[in-house]
């Protein structure tokens, strides 16, 4: 199993949760631009160059400074739990193991909840994530026979699983959008902070992804989008703002 850390730093009599991992994305080795590399961390003007230093490798040291800053201003803070995983990126098939027995002792009474796993538009401010995409997550299984048989022999003849699967699938989804039931209507407050994280990436959002030559984003963004419903939550609110 992989390993989980949990510090608790003591308080007052508010308990707050920081979580963070501290496993990483694939190294991608030859990918990185000349001069970098994912275990050679380089620093250029204010920004950290390494694999994980973004995702998620930040999210411990962030923990550990808020608190000793508050500690150095003399300001009051929570008890602070600190749980930090090792298999966010792999499925945290092992953090479920591990969460069910801290519910059970140290996280029986949570106030508030740090999640520092997410991104920002600037270095110059403090961000908080207010939406992310969500998920519907199920296991379909089609099964047409008792025992497997030559294709060449069953080809045309007995009915294509993968087919009545997609047929099944199209239920939900159908060239692109999803059943009106799956649509979830905006709240007016996040059409206001969407309109106001608008004004302030003035439309910088495209560039960051590396489309091969004749890909386009999905979407032709813009103002317009943040008054329809989104899909289940599953693209955040910011991103339909923002047009090229």
């Amino acid at each position: 199993m992989t390993h989980l850390i949990v510090a608790e730093i003591e308080g007052n009599d508010k308990v707050a949760l920081m979580y963070a991992h501290w496993d990483k994305q694939p190294p991608l080795d030859g990918l990185w631009r000349e001069g970098l590399g994912p275990r050679s961390p380089v620093v250029e003007g204010d920004l950290l160059y390494g694999r994980g230093s973004a995702d998620d490798g930040y999210g411990t040291y962030a923990a550990v400074l808020t608190i000793k800053a508050c500690q150095k201003m003399k300001l009051g803070h929570p008890k602070i739990i600190m749980v930090l995983e090792g298999c966010e990126e792999s499925g945290k098939n092992d953090f479920e193991y591990y969460l069910k027995k801290l519910v059970k002792t140290k996280l029986r009474k949570i106030d508030y909840v740090f999640c520092l796993d997410s991104g920002a538009a600037s270095v110059d401010r403090l961000w908080m994530t207010t939406s992310l995409r969500g998920i519907v997550a199920f296991n379909l299984t089609v099964r047409v026979l008792q025992d497997p048989v030559h294709s060449g022999d069953a080809g045309g003849i007995v009915p294509e699983s993968f087919r009545i699967c997609r047929i099944l699938l199209d239920r939900l989804c159908s060239k692109g959008k999803l059943i009106d039931d799956l649509y979830t209507k905006i709240p007016e407050s996040r059409l206001e902070e969407t309109k106001k994280l608008c004004e302030f990436a003035k439309g910088q959002v495209y560039q960051y992804y590396p489309f091969l030559p004749g890909v386009r984003p999905e979407h032709e963004l813009s103002l317009i989008h943040i008054s329809e419903p989104t899909r289940l939550g599953m693209i955040s609110y910011a991103v339909f703002c923002l047009k090229k």
